[in-house]
């Protein structure tokens, strides 16, 4: 990852640093209690905050351990067959092998997603029986698919800082170094997201565990890097409600409106409370095309933003009154009128529209917290610049 100057923000003063994160953490203070976040070059966080990226990772040891960014899922295995009680019998194949510890899916959704291959019987791979980890019941024939799993693990330097490292869920032998490109095309499919980890260390990971609604991975979008792919039903939340402190609330993302125009709502690239406090992509019949948005309960502010490019945007949202601001590659629409509320909700993105398509390489917020001109200036020049500045239609 290229090496970007860090922001370095105190919230009430700066705690010294060690030596071997100087250029790559941010001393914050926390309730009175003087900590260090050893985060990646180019945000900031408190311990309030949540932030999300498969192309890039923050979270680091003095030593820069690579982050673990994703899990995701390949499908492996695309065939037909049945299910009597635990034993699957596999009577034709349309790619892949089948292997222990393989999680199994049907077109109908009898199975579920926790079922997986626990012993092979029979069959050697492809036709034959197997055993599955529980009764799934009486399955018709139809296709079945087996899908795979792995997380994606982000080095914090080198020109290439993305790839697949060896986990015990991963069915194929890894080294490291694998990339996440060869692990995706392996499968009969492309990758899809089934997990995002907190890069912040505030364990706000966002999850999705029906596969139909998982994301897309794609696997070159900035620099080559891949990103999150969002129109509904895809989305992932976290699995309990977050409560905000006092409804004030900073965003941060890189995302680009692809194609599609919203009829009903927007597309959410980070969402702070579920559906009340947002940082949002319009479409054209909903608040106009080319616009990002702050939604709340009572009021969807907007700024410029042009679709079909790649944007860097940083927002502030208040409880009340009118000075919340949305930042766009460098410009900002001040004075906007927003009411973030204080209701608990789930951490998450997308899940907006059938219609809208929008990619997200990074998002986040930080609760109770404003970001000002100076903050906004540098989360946004080490936003673009991760991803070479030129892919940007305005740089900050």
């Amino acid at each position: 990852m290229r090496r970007l100057r860090a922001l370095a923000v105190a919230l009430a003063v700066v705690w010294p640093l060690p030596l071997a994160a100087q250029d790559t953490g941010v001393a914050l203070i926390a309730g009175g209690v003087p900590y260090v976040e050893y985060i990646g070059p180019g945000t900031l966080f408190n311990t309030f905050s949540a932030w999300f990226s498969c192309a890039r990772g923050f979270i680091q040891s003095p030593s820069g351990t690579p982050a673990t960014s994703c899990n995701v899922r390949s499908e492996v295995f695309v065939g037909t067959g049945t299910i009597a009680t635990n034993v699957l019998t596999i009577s034709a194949v349309t790619s892949g092998t089948l292997q222990v510890g393989e999680h199994i899916t049907d077109t109908s959704g009898a199975i579920g997603s926790s079922h997986t291959i626990a012993a092979i019987l029979t069959g050697t791979g492809g036709i034959g029986t197997y055993q599955l980890n529980s009764s799934v019941g009486t399955v018709a024939s139809g296709t079945i698919t087996g899908h795979d799993q792995c997380d994606l693990e982000l080095a914090s330097t080198g020109a290439s800082n993305g790839y697949v490292t060896t986990t015990e869920n991963c069915l194929y032998t890894f080294d490291n170094g694998l990339s996440y490109t060869s692990y995706c095309n392996l499968g009969a499919a492309a990758c899809f997201v089934t997990e995002m980890y907190d890069q912040t260390g505030n364990t706000q990971n966002i999850v999705q565990a029906t596969y139909a609604d998982q994301p897309p991975l794609i696997l070159n979008c900035l620099d080559s890097l891949p990103c999150v792919q969002l129109t509904s039903p895809y989305s992932l939340a976290a699995s309990s409600n977050f409560t905000p402190a006092t409804g004030l609330v900073s965003y941060v993302a890189v995302a680009e409106r692809t194609s599609g125009s919203s009829t009903t709502a927007p597309m959410p690239m980070m969402k702070e409370t579920g559906g009340n406090n947002q940082f949002a992509i319009y479409g054209a019949a909903s608040a106009g095309a080319n616009k990002w948005g702050l939604v709340s309960a009572t009021h969807t502010p907007t700024a410029a933003a042009s679709d079909g490019a790649w944007h860097a945007g940083n927002a502030v949202s208040t409880a009340s009154g009118s000075t919340s601001l949305i930042n766009i590659d460098g410009t900002t629409t001040g004075s906007l009128l927003v009411a973030s509320t204080t209701t608990a909700g789930a951490v998450g993105m997308g899940g907006g529209n059938t219609s809208t398509v929008v990619y997200v390489m990074e998002a986040g917020f930080l609760d109770n917290y404003t970001l000002t001109g100076p903050n906004i200036t540098t989360l946004c020049e080490n936003e673009q610049g991760a991803y070479v500045n030129t892919n940007f239609p305005a740089q900050c």
